[in-house]
């Protein structure tokens, strides 16, 4: 990391997103500390938060601003809904009505709600259909500048998908403990 055109506030927004991403297991930014490149940071970060990430940028026909989308595809997220899926099943309840979608629903309200910032918004998709393609989208414009409370809150997130599939597992009864591994087998006389 190097530093050209420092402004102190925006190296530490910088370090402080490659800490988080560093303690939460994800890969750092490895960006310069400069503004110019703050904008790459706060890119790289949301890549590094997900498995699979995919950005779109949509421009306005008006005044030619854009609008950034990232759509994360993780199996954490896949096997949440999978599970809550499993879920109701067995339990007989509706989708809707599951307590474990309310919860996501909530935390997702919590933690994304609450970032300081009117240039942004987000979305989940899932549905029960088996094979479809659940995902979390975030969206924001030119004049978003949120960037650390973004990361942190997407961060969250994906942390409570993944706490939220070893509930899920607990409650429906799947055994969470390693399997150890088989003893290596004696050859039988006359194998090869």
């Amino acid at each position: 990391m190097f530093c050209y055109d420092y402004e102190p506030d925006i190296a530490f927004e910088i370090l402080y997103m490659d800490k988080l991403l560093i303690e939460h297991g994800y890969q750092p930014t490895n960006t310069d500390l400069d503004q110019d490149f703050h904008h790459e940071a706060f890119f790289e970060a949301l890549h590094s938060c997900a498995e699979n990430s995919e950005q779109r940028t949509f421009y306005d026909d008006n005044d030619g601003s854009g609008y950034e989308h990232w759509y994360f595809y993780d199996s954490c997220i896949t096997d949440y809904f999978e599970l809550s899926n499993e879920y109701s099943k067995r339990k007989h309840i509706r989708y809707k009505n599951n307590p474990y979608i309310k919860k996501i629903v909530g935390e997702l309200r919590k933690r994304l709600n609450n970032i300081h910032s009117y240039n942004y918004d987000w979305d989940i998709r899932f549905s029960p259909k088996k094979g479809y393609k659940h995902h979390f989208l975030f969206a924001f414009d030119y004049e978003f500048y949120a960037y650390l409370e973004a990361i942190e809150a997407i961060i969250k997130v994906f942390e409570f998908f993944k706490n939220g599939v070893k509930e899920l597992k607990k409650d429906l009864g799947y055994d969470l403990k390693l399997v150890e591994p088989t003893k290596k087998r004696k050859k039988l006389k006359g194998a090869a």
